[in-house]
């Protein structure tokens, strides 16, 4: 190991999900970018010489995740796909051998060596996975070569280093324990929306769980265009036409799972008027990011370079997430706050692999 970089809230996400499904399909577990889905992040890098490893880079997520049973979720397929995928199919044949321990004090953990590929092709990662509560922890290095590598030594240290890194993440990112919190008094539908605020229970009228048609009768009056495809969001739109509000339903479709203000996508439609829009403490659409940080602080800047998204998240202890998205790179000094997104993530459905 080289030079180690210091602990970085930001997440670089590759991929917003898809590719190429292996077999068993559970061995796409171990492939996927563990951070997808995850509500929280914290970035550790460390060089690794170029003839030990052709990327030159090593890596550690500490991931927070809705809640518990969405990080149970994903290690429960993680074991199983170290329990399944010793020997696999991935665009030709691949390995995954593995170390796992019992469980100790509520944390799981495992440890392994992936190899896919063939040729030029041909890719070799240490890896490990451990999880404790609604965090997991995912570590992977590249290497070239035969290895000598100690799965149960890896194993046995992120099982130990896991417990750290929930408290970290308590300490750090959200509030502990996730208890009840008083809910705010809803806005006055026939306010204007610039007068609704943007709180951890809804938008202004429109709250978080409620069932949509109570939700979007809180718009009389103004355009409402329906869902282009199942469970899609409903868009309303103000009456100068400009300015947006999203209402997005929950899996199932019955109930309010995030509302969206302003923008929901970074290079769709972006011309919004933020002085017509909710604010989230005193945050509108058009405000610099950096305010953002600043009301909002100990959040994650996000990019998906797949779909060149990016936000800054923040999220509580309880699975509600604020997302702040930006009109370019989130540590760009020049970033804009083109739409925010509230959302009970823990309303959402966990990947499945297999």
């Amino acid at each position: 190991m080289g030079e180690v970089e210091t602990l970085q809230a930001v997440l670089e996400q590759i991929s917003d999900g898809g590719g190429p499904e292996p077999v068993p399909a559970v061995c796409a577990a171990v492939l996927a970018e563990q951070s997808l889905g995850a509500v929280e992040a914290r970035t550790l890098s460390w060089t690794v010489p170029a003839e030990s490893a052709p990327s030159g880079f090593g890596r550690q997520y500490i991931l927070g995740f809705p809640d518990e049973q969405h990080a149970a979720g994903r290690m429960d397929q993680l074991v199983a796909a170290a329990e399944q995928c010793a020997s696999f199919e991935w665009d030709g044949p691949a390995t995954f051998e593995t170390t796992i321990l019992e469980e100790a004090d509520g944390v799981r953990a495992l440890a392994g060596v992936l190899h896919t590929g063939e040729g030029e092709f041909d890719t070799r990662l240490y890896v490990g996975f451990a999880s404790v509560g609604n965090v997991l922890v995912d570590v992977f290095q590249p290497f070239t070569g035969e290895t000598s590598f100690d799965a149960d030594s890896l194993a046995a240290l992120l099982r130990d280093r896991a417990s750290e890194a929930r408290a970290f993440v308590i300490e750090q990112l959200t509030a502990d324990p996730p208890t009840e919190r008083p809910a705010d008094a809803p806005a006055d539908a026939s306010a204007p929306w610039s007068d609704w605020t943007i709180s951890l229970d809804g938008v202004g009228p429109v709250r978080l769980g409620a069932d949509v048609p109570s939700a979007l009768a809180a718009f009389e009056g103004v355009q409402i265009v329906e869902p282009a495809y199942a469970n899609g969001p409903w868009k309303i739109i103000a009456p100068h036409g400009v300015s947006t509000l999203s209402v997005q339903p929950a899996p199932g479709g019955t109930t309010v799972g995030a509302v969206v203000v302003g923008a929901d996508y970074s290079h769709g439609d972006v011309d919004q008027d933020g002085s017509a829009l909710p604010a989230a403490s005193g945050v509108r659409i058009g405000a610099p990011l950096a305010e953002a940080r600043a009301a909002f602080p100990g959040g994650t800047s996000v990019t998906v370079v797949s779909s060149g998204e990016d936000f800054y998240d923040v999220a509580t202890r309880d699975g509600r997430l604020l997302r702040f998205r930006a009109d370019r790179e989130a540590s760009d000094p020049a970033a804009v706050v083109i739409g925010i997104t509230l959302e009970d993530a823990t309303t959402r459905e966990e990947p499945v692999f297999g």
